[in-house]
């Protein structure tokens, strides 16, 4: 089971009433969602369903669970749950894709055509920044804006950033594409260039957020509510170029919005959710005991103060665990006879059968009561033998406090084990998170081997293998961004060379390596100096302004896909020190 939507929205003074209605009609496909209609129908939905039959007997709060198949086997149900909150309601929306492992591997999310609804047509519904159907568009003097309302503690939306790719100056995923499916989830910004991704970044250090958390060459960032300085920026996903170009471009959009769907809904508990939303089970079929055959009738007349054992059957089946043993009541206490008097004459046996002799002659002993018949004593005894009314009261009172202990002992049980699934969830979650650091660590690193991609990635690939060589200004890191220079591969070589060769003989190294598609410069012209000096003075590693004549310049013609300028300047130390790495410097001839 894999989250596809997760959305809760708020809308004050609404009608619980009308919103229900409005869910049984997206359902049906019927009223504003007509369009629906016979996609409904071929999904299996009863033509003779009418909304009334969905809506329901509800009693107050409204839940329901919708399913649709999907091709593959695979089965798309939401979860809704239409609730009051004080004079407001609050919808929400889970949708949920399951089936076959295999085509459930690749992460999904659309936001259903009742959320867009909603957030289109409810002017009050909160929270408001989630109204936007399209994205917007970030230029490079909208990026502070951006960064203050990423900071914002009222905000309580996730921002999906968008960048573009350096060399093509798109993005690689369909910005508005991506406001549709996670509609009602998180809003999404587009940088409007590349210069915006590095303002971005410049913007982010200055209030004392790490530099990593920017977003550059076509990656897709989020930054969760209550960012604040010092958190770690890998808290804040961000999917880097090299694994969106893994994905097929058909899907690409739809597996961006499916990861940070899962994002949003990795601490829910989804099955419990739509069990929640199904309600109880039924209860099970009563079962009832087989008949038992007829007890056999003794003939003959019944004492009247004698108590009928209860019938095996009268009480229902018990458990065998609930089950005690009847209890014998001890015998009833005989009074003792009273002493006899020894006589000096041997006793006679007495015949019970005869009538007592005349007590005046003396010739028998004086027995106040005679012993009764042995069948009169059976039927004294029987009671004693038998389970006892009181009995069959005790047996039934133990079963209940057994039952309500085991009752209270599953309920201690259950309580123990939530606890543990919550520890579990917890751990997961941990693991997911360090799952993404590490998978976003091996795309950095995947990212900076084998053929950088961009300039920007040249430069960066240079500054990490060449730390002690060169030193790359903040000017050099903005210009390689911004250059869309169709051979970064070329560009991370001769910064190679700079940093391994003799600075003196780098001119003769480079021609006899590149030939005529690269040219070395010890300055330009004092005309060119003159006219364009400012475009060649920049902030050195000390602060100051220098201007930087030392230059390096790669393919031919005026075009920035075809050419490019490497400006540099050699310190006291040897090191070199790279002020710009992007498009040619303006010159006084005509052909640049």
């Amino acid at each position: 089971m894999r989250p596809a939507h997760l959305s809760r929205l708020r809308i004050p003074g609404a009608t619980l009433d009308d919103l229900v209605r409005r869910h049984a009609e997206w359902a049906l496909g019927a009223g504003p969602f007509a369009g629906l209609r016979e996609a409904r129908l071929a999904a299996g939905v009863p033509a003779d369903l009418d909304v009334d039959a969905v809506v329901g007997d509800r009693g107050g709060d409204w839940s329901f669970k919708f399913s649709l198949p999907e091709p593959g086997g695979v089965t798309r149900s939401s979860a809704i749950r239409i609730l009051h909150r004080g004079a407001d309601v609050v919808v929400e929306h889970l949708v949920v894709r399951d089936g076959p492992p295999e085509r459930l591997a690749t992460p999904h999310a659309d936001a259903p055509e009742i959320v867009r609804w909603m957030l289109a047509n409810l002017p009050t519904i909160e929270p408001a920044q989630l109204r936007a159907s399209q994205s917007s568009v970030v230029d490079e003097l909208d990026v502070a804006a951006l960064v203050a309302w990423a900071l914002d503690p009222e905000r309580t939306v996730p921002l999906l950033i968008v960048s573009v790719e350096n060399a093509s100056r798109a993005p690689l995923v369909d910005a508005d594409q991506l406001t549709r499916r996670v509609a009602g989830m998180m809003t999404v910004h587009r940088l409007g260039s590349v210069r915006a991704s590095y303002r971005l970044r410049d913007e982010l250090t200055s209030v004392g957020l790490d530099e990593k958390l920017g977003c550059y060459n076509g990656g897709v960032r989020i930054l969760w509510p209550g960012v604040r300085p010092g958190d770690n920026p890998y808290d804040h996903l961000l999917v880097l170029p090299v694994r969106l170009t893994g994905m097929p471009p058909s899907t690409r959009t739809e597996q961006v919005a499916g990861v940070f769907c899962e994002l949003v809904a990795e601490n829910e508990d989804l099955r419990r959710w739509i069990r929640d939303v199904e309600g109880p089970a039924p209860p099970p079929a009563e079962r009832r005991p087989a008949p038992r055959p007829a007890t056999p009738v003794t003939l003959g007349p019944r004492r009247t103060d004698e108590v009928a054992p209860p019938r095996p059957d009268s009480v229902g089946p018990v458990p065998p665990r609930f089950t005690s043993p009847p209890r014998l009541l001890p015998p009833p206490p005989v009074a003792a006879a009273p002493p006899i008097e020894p006589r000096s004459a041997p006793c006679a046996p007495i015949d019970r059968g005869a009538p007592p002799p005349d007590a005046a002659t003396g010739d028998a002993p004086t027995v106040e009561a005679a012993a009764p018949p042995p069948a009169a004593a059976a039927r004294e005894l029987e009671p004693a033998l038998e389970p006892a009314p009181a009995s069959t009261r005790t047996t039934s009172k133990s079963t209940w406090l057994a039952l309500a202990d085991d009752l209270a002992a599953g309920l201690q049980l259950a309580e123990e084990q939530e606890k543990e699934l919550e520890t579990v969830r917890s751990e997961l979650a941990l693991a997911r998170r360090d799952l993404r650091r590490a998978e976003q660590e091996r795309d950095e690193i995947r990212g900076s081997l084998g053929p950088p991609r961009t300039v920007a990635a040249a430069l960066a690939i240079a500054e990490a293998l060449f730390a002690e060589q060169l030193i790359v200004l903040r000017s050099a890191r903005a210009s390689a961004e911004d250059s869309p220079y169709r051979d970064p591969a070329r560009v991370l070589f001769v910064l190679g060379l700079l940093a391994n060769c003799d600075v003196g003989g780098i001119g003769d190294v480079i021609h006899r390596a590149l030939g005529t598609m690269a040219r070395w410069k010890p300055k330009d012209s004092p005309e060119t100096i003159k006219a364009f000096g400012r475009e060649r003075t920049w902030t050195d590693a000390s602060g100051a302004l220098k201007t930087f004549g030392r230059h390096i310049t790669l393919g031919h013609g005026v075009s920035a896909q075809k050419c490019l300028q490497i400006y540099y300047d050699v310190l006291a130390d040897g090191r070199i020190e790279i002020a710009w790495c992007g498009e040619h410097r303006p010159t006084v001839g005509e052909d640049t």
